[in-house]
């Protein structure tokens, strides 16, 4: 739309206008794009550095700056991110925080700038706006100092260092290739043509990929053919002292302890099984408030003793040293019941008498199903 010969209106929707005249990086400056969308942080902060003065920006947000070199955005936006604490999950100073700070400033007017007429000098243009016996802080000159430490400023000097160091720090020069494999049980010497020895490989393809994912039972078959006629010898679990669990018959669950074991069977019972000597019932719980009668009632426990195949017992991690007396608790004292009922009472005052010391508090607990 045309109304005067020197005016020309133009209306057109959203951010076409703008985006005719200006960057990316002055519509980020000017608030016509958030600055929550931002994805390059470092454009926009250059831009703003090139229009204000550093001194504005050490006074405002209280840092100083590397003097040797020359000021950029990276250091600018790490020194203002470890002064507010802005730090990434691996300990760095997160410089995409701190620039969206700074821009959110300068968009609600905390920092001003202002992009002087295509014909002005942009410093001759800044000495109106900002005076120029700013001074120089000190506020900033201890996280400056723990900054160059860690060597999180990048400056021309630093620069330079690294790149001396990654040119130097090469001993030896090699020749490489695609796909050079002259020894295939070294993987140093891969890729690296050795002089005097000539490459068979045809062409440049990839002639190895055979087999990559192959099964290790597959290759190593062999071993494991071989070592299926070895016998494995394991150590001996049921021993004297023992705490096992039983499984099956009338004392199925009650914890006992291990008498003898015979791991090869005998003549009248061919398979491996133990003398075993447990608890049926259990002690009760005492308490202060109970007389001593009944307290010495129900400490009172009764014993059983079997012989019980392996089958039917779990091995525990526990042990408990009660000795027994084996010339009384033998297979054939438990044929006779008169000597039955003295192994009994034997294994009965062995164990009220461990009970009442208080140790191997689990094995006079019952179990919970």
């Amino acid at each position: 739309m045309v109304g005067y010969p020197n005016l020309c209106l133009c209306d057109c929707p959203g951010l076409v206008m703008p985006s005719f005249t200006f960057g990316r990086n002055e519509m980020f400056l000017n608030g016509i794009l958030p600055a929550d969308q931002m994805r390059e942080h470092f454009g926009p902060i250059a831009l703003l550095m090139s229009r204000v003065p550093v001194s504005f920006f050490e006074r405002v947000y209280s840092v100083m700056l590397p003097e040797s070199s020359k000021p950029s955005a990276l250091n600018l936006l790490t020194s203002i991110a470890f002064m507010r604490g802005f730090m990434s999950a691996s300990g760095v100073p997160d410089c995409s925080r701190a620039a969206r700070f700074v821009i959110k400033d300068v968009v609600a007017g905390r920092l001003r700038w202002v992009a002087p007429p295509p014909s002005v000098d942009q410093e001759q243009f800044n000495s109106h706006l900002y005076p120029e016996n700013m001074g120089k802080s000190d506020s900033g000159r201890v996280q400056l100092e723990q900054l160059e430490k860690r060597g999180l400023l990048e400056g021309e000097g630093v620069a330079n260092k690294k790149v001396d160091s990654l040119f130097f720090s090469e001993t030896q020069g090699a020749a490489h290739i695609r796909s050079a494999k002259h020894d295939p049980s070294s993987l140093q010497n891969r890729g690296t043509v050795i002089p005097g020895q000539v490459d068979n490989e045809k062409g440049d393809k990839r002639h190895h990929n055979r087999n990559k994912k192959e099964k290790l039972r597959r290759i190593y078959h062999r071993l494991s053919h071989r070592y299926s006629f070895c016998r494995i010898i394991m150590g001996k679990i049921m021993k004297p002292g023992k705490v096992v669990l039983v499984l099956r018959g009338k004392y199925a669950g009650r914890k006992a302890l291990v008498v003898k074991a015979q791991d090869e069977g005998g003549a009248d019972r061919s398979y491996p099984h133990a003398i075993i000597a447990g608890i049926d019932k259990y002690p009760l719980k005492v308490t202060k408030s109970m007389g001593k009668k009944k307290q010495e009632k129900r400490n009172k426990l009764k014993p059983f003793v079997k012989v019980v195949s392996y089958s039917h017992l779990l091995p525990t991690r526990y042990s408990v040293d009660v000795a027994f007396d084996k010339a009384n608790i033998n297979k054939e004292s438990l044929k006779i019941p008169k000597k039955k009922r003295c192994a009994l009472a034997e294994i009965k005052s062995k164990f009220e008498e461990r009970y009442k010391t208080g140790k191997n508090k689990w094995f006079f607990t019952k179990l919970r199903f």
